[in-house]
């Protein structure tokens, strides 16, 4: 169930097994982009029958059917990507563990994604995201149980199963609900490396050089980027690492550009900055390349955050929205669409 105050240009649907269909319809509902929500089950036996009659709750939850309790989500494709409906699915499920999730046991709590085949070329963009996904476990040496399959049939659950979380907001849930959207990275590391010093000094020029390896900072009201609020992204100017949104840069006037949060947390490192006598600062670097981009500052009320992260436009490189996609940012531009 969603209320939405627009009329979504096109809508397609992918199908999430994640546990209890209690939980995860609630998870997708308070997702942006996503439209309507249903709670059903999806038959998984290796020749699954299409019936006219859907099974019953009481049937399935004994665990001994190939039925999953499984949510459909009906999303805008033009608010919200598959790869994110996919990345944030894994975010609140444990792919590593066969017949649970949370503490819910049984064959019915194991873990899918479905497609329809009519989705036509998105199944390679889900097919991508599954496996870039997979492969981190893998990589870690953990098992990995979630499937990915062609959805046969989906049966809807009864009226009772239905936004269940919405008519009994104290009911039984296992997923924390306040801690929405802690899903996996956003920004792969592995596609941004640092490079060999040589090739830094010979590709920077000289403030850029100065700046990300000698710890300078350029002149306020200087920077190339001060007042640039053009939608796009910044990246770090040696490795290329997805840094910072343009929808998250504000003018705080303090001469360099300000930003209320990084992409994630993970593309940021911090260190104790003790070079101005009796101020004691936070530096900022990538951590991709190590650069020194700035310092944080929990000085700015007027953002969500609090925090100005004051970065210098020498550290950095702005990626327009519509060179994103040609430059190899193409995932990361449904994060300036939320």
């Amino acid at each position: 169930m969603k209320d939405l105050c627009y009329a979504p240009r096109l809508v397609k649907t992918l199908y999430f097994a994640g546990g209890c269909f209690w939980g995860v319809q609630a998870y997708f509902d308070n997702m942006l982009g996503v439209v309507s929500t249903k709670v059903g089950f999806v038959d998984i036996s290796d020749n699954p029958q299409v019936d006219k009659s859907a099974p019953k709750y009481e049937d399935v939850r004994k665990g001994d059917t190939s039925y999953l309790e499984t949510v459909s989500v009906e999303y805008d494709v033009d608010a919200v990507s598959v790869e994110t409906l996919v990345t944030r699915f894994f975010g609140i499920i444990s792919p590593t563990t066969q017949n649970r999730q949370g503490e819910d046991v049984g064959f019915q709590y194991n873990t899918a994604i479905f497609y329809q085949k009519s989705e036509g070329t998105d199944f390679s963009r889900i097919s991508e995201t599954f496996t870039s996904i997979k492969q981190r476990f893998l990589d870690n040496n953990q098992e990995f149980y979630t499937l990915l399959r062609p959805l046969a049939h989906f049966y809807e659950a009864e009226d009772f199963h239905q936004d269940y979380l919405v008519k009994n907001p104290t009911g039984y849930c296992h997923l924390d609900l306040k801690k929405m959207h802690e899903e996996l990275p956003v920004v792969d590391k592995k596609l941004y490396k640092n490079k060999q010093h040589d090739e830094i000094k010979k590709n920077l020029s000289p403030l850029q050089y100065n700046i990300t390896q000698n710890l300078a900072t350029e002149k306020p009201f200087t920077g190339e980027y001060d007042q640039n609020f053009e939608l796009g992204i910044y990246v770090d100017v040696i490795s290329g690492e997805p840094l910072f949104l343009s929808t998250k840069k504000f003018d705080s006037g303090c001469g360099w550009p300000a930003f209320s949060a990084p992409i994630e947390d993970a593309v940021l490192t911090q260190h104790d900055d003790n070079s101005i006598p009796g101020r004691k600062r936070t530096e900022i670097r990538s951590s991709s390349a190590d650069s020194h981009l700035g310092h944080v500052f929990a000085d700015a009320p007027e953002v969500e955050t609090g925090l100005r992260y004051c970065i210098n436009s020498a550290s950095l490189k702005f990626v327009p929205v519509n060179d994103m996609e040609k430059a190899g940012y193409g995932y990361l531009i449904n994060l300036l669409e939320a």
